[in-house]
């Protein structure tokens, strides 16, 4: 995984932009716990509490996020990465020179 950053990192992206998932193509978001869930024993249900305290077991904060691959990193894109929530970053290119990722949502 290091050598997955520091291709990022080499190109301009923000290291605390970066996230690394072990999934090789969709990953779950949590907007509310902002982590994803499902890795690193970070469960995807969630306890959610109303404004009387009741609470309620949900996944209706999860987002699922689709990690695109890209055949090079561009300044415009390096841009929008550093100007954004920041991107979660998978290894599955497959032996290609390529980047694989999605921009985490609001």
């Amino acid at each position: 995984m290091e050598n997955l950053i520091k291709g990022y990192l080499e190109k301009g992206v923000y290291q605390n932009k970066i996230i690394v998932t072990t999934q090789p193509s969709v990953c779950i978001w949590s907007t509310t716990r902002k982590c994803l869930v499902n890795e690193n024993g970070i469960e995807a249900l969630e306890v959610v509490f109303d404004k009387n305290g009741n609470s309620e077991l949900t996944f209706k904060n999860n987002k699922m996020i689709s990690l695109q691959v890209r055949s090079e990193l561009t300044k415009e894109m390096v841009d929008e990465i550093n100007n954004s929530n920041g991107i979660i970053i998978t290894d599955a290119v497959y032996g290609q020179p390529h980047f694989r990722y999605g921009f985490i949502p609001i």
